[in-house]
């Protein structure tokens, strides 16, 4: 994770970290949110629920505790007839109670098992089994389903003075039964169940799969619980039906709660994106005023290691990169001074250099050439002392007058020919220096007392004490750089002699070649590694020495 991180720019860490931070602050905040509303959806599905079967059972409870008072004011009615009783105020009773009872069809009224008197019903064929378990237990009335239709039985004692059990059987409005259950929304699959004491269905609204429905009772007995049924989430609710002994179970469909629940879950994904979205927006939009004063700082840095310490940083924002900014703007003011006084420095040091090397060649030239004059005074050649001392004053004339470093091929030219003619008298016209210059290249700038060290080399050790000697300076051009050219015949060098003296010049070895290493070390100081020097030579016939300079410096050009 370090390595990958290491890897990006301060503004992607930073868009890295805030969207992370963000992102996990987001999940756990929409996390608990969603939890939090879960758990109410589950309790409101639970309330909703309990009030919903707890509505419904008072419902149940109204209406069956008005059939008990239609039960008890018929048998307050039945108890205030005179005996002996006759069928007729029997049914007048039975008639004048329906007229006013619209949840009363019709009444019937036996003795044990036998019919004295109805009014307005049809008794059920197997109807005596329901008088003996009323008779059994004759504390509650009894509620049965038969054909479509809703009767309810209640044994009683007629009075305190008549010890007579008397069944009333009642056959009550189902309709109006039905509209309580028919007015209720179950939803789908939804549907209440009523059973007696044996769990046995005696009624039921909606439709159902009875073993599920019946197994998923048997498992809960009473109460609340969510459950899936036929695919759907159900909540069943199982409870009593107080004044009977009947249970009710209703099973209400809550699927479209749950399909909230699911609804709200999108909806806070769909909440988290879109915030991540802005986040992210914003998050690029910080990192970017973060990052891209790094990139102009980078791009700043890229123009100082080119060597551009002109341009400056021009920043605006906060204001630690603005700081920063001006901060490397001083700096990059202070490397350029720095560089510009150790250029200075070098320029003054290597002009120091090449000076004392140029100040080798001339007290190390003006005493061989007054060793030479001496000699020709002793001699008494003196046409030819006076040639060698105006010779030497045209040579040490262009050394002191002139202080460039940098000089036309012309004046070096001058200035060799004035010294092989210190030569030539020197040693009795022994050579003879040829010079083969084409005279377009006479103003190509080339570094001063270059050939004249290499003359003197070809004259000190290329002369033969019995043969004439033939010395040729040339030069040519290209586009690039001009080759100056001395040949000198006589002996000549191995290949290893060679490979020995450029070893020497290369290594800057203590050396017998004076000249020669005292012009290899200017050139390379002034001119580079563009700056060559080059020898051929086949033994006992020639050597030839060739310099080669780069045309980039001019005659203005000063160390």
């Amino acid at each position: 994770m370090n390595n990958f991180l290491k890897k990006l720019t301060i503004g992607q860490t930073t868009f890295m970290i805030i969207i992370i931070i963000v992102t996990l602050t987001l999940m756990l905040f929409s996390g608990i949110a969603y939890q939090l509303v879960y758990s109410a959806t589950d309790d409101l599905i639970e309330t909703s629920s309990k009030e919903f079967t707890s509505q419904l059972i008072l419902n149940y409870e109204n209406y069956i505790s008005g059939v008990i008072d239609i039960s008890n004011q018929i048998q307050r009615r039945l108890a205030n007839l005179n005996e002996p009783l006759e069928i007729n105020d029997i049914e007048n009773v039975f008639e004048s109670l329906i007229d006013i009872n619209r949840n009363l069809k019709g009444v019937a009224i036996f003795d044990e098992t036998t019919l004295i008197a109805s009014s307005n019903i049809l008794v059920p064929e197997h109807v005596e089994p329901w008088i003996e378990v009323a008779l059994s237990n004759d504390a509650i009335h009894h509620f049965k389903f038969e054909d479509n239709r809703l009767y309810v039985l209640k044994s009683f004692y007629r009075g305190p003075s008549i010890s007579q059990t008397m069944t009333l059987l009642i056959e009550l409005d189902k309709a109006l039964f039905d509209t309580i259950a028919f007015n209720t929304n179950l939803g789908q699959y939804g549907h209440i169940l009523l059973m007696d004491e044996a769990l046995i269905p005696v009624y039921s609204v909606g439709s159902y799969d009875e073993a599920q429905s019946l197994s998923l009772i048997n498992q809960k007995v009473l109460g609340m619980t969510l459950l899936e049924y036929q695919n759907q989430s159900m909540a069943l609710n199982v409870s009593t039906i107080r004044g009977t002994r009947w249970m009710i179970a209703t099973f209400v469909n809550v699927n479209a709660i749950n399909q909230t629940k699911s609804e709200l879950l999108f909806a806070m994904i769909g909440i988290l994106l879109f915030m991540m979205v802005i986040v992210a927006f914003v998050s690029a939009n910080f990192s970017g005023r973060l990052n891209s004063p790094m990139r102009r700082i980078q791009h700043h840095i890229q123009k100082i290691q080119e060597g551009n310490f002109d341009e400056q940083i021009v920043m605006d924002g906060q204001i630690e990169m603005v700081r920063l900014a001006d901060t490397f703007n001083t700096m990059s003011s202070q490397i350029k001074q720095l560089m510009n006084n150790v250029v200075v420095e070098q320029q003054e040091k290597r002009a120091s250099t090449i000076k004392a090397l140029q100040n080798q060649i001339n007290p190390h030239f003006l005493y061989n050439t007054l060793d030479s004059i001496v000699n020709l005074s002793e001699n008494q050649q003196n046409e030819d002392v006076v040639e060698a001392i105006i010779a030497l004053s045209k040579f040490f004339r262009m050394s002191i007058s002139n202080n460039q470093n940098i000089v036309p091929l012309r004046d070096e030219i001058e200035h060799v020919r004035n010294y092989g003619l210190i030569q030539k008298i020197r040693y009795k016209r022994s050579f003879d220096l040829h010079i083969d210059v084409d005279s377009t290249l006479l103003d190509v700038p080339v570094l001063k007392f270059c050939l004249q060290p290499l003359v003197e080399n070809a004259i000190m050790h290329g002369l033969h004490p019995d043969m004439f000697t033939l010395i040729r300076i040339s030069a040519s051009l290209n586009e690039q750089s001009i080759s100056l050219i001395v040949f000198n015949e006589g002996y000549g060098l191995s290949e290893s002699k060679i490979d020995e003296i450029m070893t020497t010049l290369r290594q800057d070895l203590p050396t017998q070649s004076v000249g020669l290493k005292n012009v290899y070390q200017r050139m390379k100081l002034y001119y580079g590694p563009e700056a060559h020097l080059r020898i051929e030579s086949v033994m006992d016939e020639y050597t030839k020495v060739i310099l080669t300079f780069p045309l980039n410096i001019s005659l203005e050009d000063k160390v």
